[in-house]
């Protein structure tokens, strides 16, 4: 796993090749604070495959989360080769994480 920095200005080129997991959070959601362990899990998890991974805080992200159009926290972004895979939004299990994981 590598812990990469994406913004609006390189997305493009950071979602180009391989699998990217973007998860957008911020603090003033309760849902993200709730998921906070759960994606803490994750990202041990992830460590055995080969991926990104980013964090982004959307008030942080504001010109980046319009374009994704993200509407709902948290919110995880799967790329394969620079292509929108699957997105996954709201409380959910560590084991979802996982599958998408292992399925891309």
């Amino acid at each position: 796993m590598q812990i990469i920095t994406v913004n609006n200005e390189n997305f493009d080129e950071m979602v180009r090749k391989g699998k990217t997991f973007l998860y957008f959070t911020a603090d003033f959601s309760p849902f993200a604070k709730a998921m906070e362990p759960v994606y803490a899990a994750f990202l041990e998890r992830a460590a055995d495959y080969d991926v990104k991974v980013a964090h982004l805080p959307l008030t942080q992200n504001i010109t980046l989360g319009q374009r994704l159009q993200i509407k709902e926290l948290p919110c995880m972004l799967v790329y394969r080769d620079g292509m929108r895979v699957d997105t996954c939004t709201g409380i959910v299990t560590l084991e979802r994480y996982e599958n998408m994981l292992k399925f891309y």
